[in-house]
């Protein structure tokens, strides 16, 4: 009788020892994540994520991250508010190269704007990589004739726009940004080269919001 009572247990019981141990591996998997968050979380850590993310997003800017930061010092400013808000460092990152583009085309006219635009349609992979490499070698540091400084001024800012169209891309289709945060920097930086000011940049992108949002709330009413 007894040891069929054993016997009749027996599978309940490998039963409880598998979900302990099952309930033990979680637990080992949870703090290492845990600990993996702590170690991202970091302040430094994500300073520096940020900024490298920043720097291959701008990476034809003279002077490197250096000068971003001297240019824009307040960038470490944002940095450690987004920290505190949890924000991904690939996102902050895209927020603010899109302002800093848009701050670079301010001062041009709207000619100048239309031809970039012009030209980033036809820019493929192979030419930005040819214009990546003249500009790393000093190519366009060598032009004297004003004519030829005026284009290499114009090929500077389609390098800087088209990189940083495909670094944002790639971020986006790596799962790295949302589809929020990568429209958001096109509308931004677009939007600028169209001649908006930043308040109507703004407001566009809340209206677009919020009509995306409508169809949700309607058919949640239902």
């Amino acid at each position: 009788m007894a040891n069929r009572m054993r016997v009749q247990y027996r599978p309940l019981l490998f039963v409880l020892i598998g979900a302990a141990l099952d309930r033990m591996a979680f637990a080992v998997r949870w703090f290492a994540f845990l600990r993996q968050e702590r170690r991202n979380r970091n302040p430094t850590t994500y300073k520096y994520q940020v900024l490298d993310c920043l720097h291959s997003l701008l990476y034809p800017y003279p002077g490197g991250r250096e000068n971003i930061i001297k240019d824009y010092p307040g960038i470490l400013d944002v940095i450690r508010i987004k920290f505190t808000e949890g924000g991904k460092p690939e996102r902050t990152a895209l927020d603010m190269a899109g302002s800093i583009l848009a701050k670079l085309v301010e001062p041009l006219t709207a000619d100048d704007r239309s031809n970039i635009v012009l030209q980033l349609g036809h820019l493929d992979l192979r030419m930005l990589k040819t214009m990546m490499n003249d500009a790393r070698d000093g190519k366009s540091r060598e032009l004297t004739d004003t004519v030829v400084q005026r284009a290499a001024e114009d090929r500077f800012h389609i390098l800087m726009f088209g990189n940083a169209l495909v670094v944002a891309k790639t971020h986006f289709d790596n799962g790295e940004v949302d589809q929020s945060a990568y429209d958001t920097f096109t509308s931004e930086v677009f939007g600028a080269l169209a001649g908006k000011p930043f308040e109507q940049r703004s407001t566009e992108r809340i209206l677009n919001a919020l009509d995306n949002l409508m169809p949700k709330v309607s058919r949640a009413t239902k």
